[in-house]
């Protein structure tokens, strides 16, 4: 008899931490649909594991009442279900969904020229190599373990529409999770080096055509690009500097914010925030 997981799908708020602006979001690199089935799955694991329920606890920080979770938990068998909404099990699903070693700081989608939505991201190259081989390697475990389409469209999945999995997919998922996915404090904030398209190159995933307007738009000139504000006029904003690196399209252009005085080897290692403000 194969595990059966009844839960309905939700999206449950924002990642933790300071609001960032609208040209910069929170990126998972395992989607936010699949980390909330790994919170579905860790918590059907839990409820019949001691052992596993005593690793899975400190993971979920501050505030969680484990007991008072898992007794809301309710399974017969192998099968599970999670009523509707419940605001403990919420809880856990949100500290899994929204965990800072799966995030990482870029530019917003509307700004990505490669943003994967649903899909799998690529990891940054500047991330901090123990999360890379972390997450490659619960992804790994996903990709040949997870059969099942997972629900990923709020008030998908429930009593009608379980995921489904064998002893040995549910093993090794609910594994790979609870060894992978460790406390970090923060999300990787995205270096610019992160966004070249390939290396050696000066071509970047993100474009501005709608957000910052230049007065040069020829390739490989720095130009000057005046701030709009949502009228589309000069917001007050200090102008900042553009290296063109690459336009594919009328209006639409690829590259890096660049400071004036900064070189173009030198800004590689800085922040993409710094550059979205």
């Amino acid at each position: 008899m194969p595990y059966s997981l009844n839960y309905t799908y939700r999206r449950l708020g924002a990642a933790p931490g300071g609001v960032l602006n609208n040209r910069l979001s929170n990126h998972h690199v395992i989607s936010y649909p699949r980390m909330y089935f790994l919170g579905i799955a860790a918590l059907a694991r839990a409820k019949n594991d001691i052992k596993y329920r005593s690793i899975l606890t400190p993971l979920l920080g501050h505030g969680i009442n484990m007991n008072a979770v898992l007794d809301a938990v309710k399974c017969d068998g192998k099968k599970f279900s999670y009523g509707d909404n419940n605001p403990l099990i919420n809880q856990v699903l949100y500290a899994i969904a929204w965990k800072p070693i799966n995030l990482f700081i870029g530019p917003s989608g509307t700004f990505r020229t490669d943003d994967p939505s649903q899909k799998y991201d690529k990891l940054p190259n500047g991330m901090p190599k123990d999360r890379q081989e972390a997450l490659n390697s619960l992804m790994s475990c996903i990709k040949t373990n997870m059969k099942s389409v997972i629900p990923n469209s709020e008030g998908d999945g429930g009593v009608n529409k379980a995921v489904n999995m064998t002893d040995a997919e549910f093993n090794a998922v609910t594994e790979s999770f609870i060894k992978n996915i460790k406390n970090v404090l923060a999300a990787y904030s995205s270096k610019v080096s992160d966004w070249v398209i390939n290396s050696g190159t000066v071509n970047y995933k993100v474009s501005f055509d709608d957000v910052i307007r230049a007065n040069k738009t020829k390739s490989g000139q720095e130009g000057k690009f005046a701030i709009l504000d949502a009228t589309n006029k000069p917001s007050g904003k200090k102008e900042q500097f553009f290296c063109v690196n690459c336009i594919t399209a009328a209006n639409k252009l690829f590259g890096v914010l660049q400071t004036p005085s900064g070189t173009f080897e030198g800004q590689q290692s800085m922040n993409i925030q710094q550059y979205l403000m």
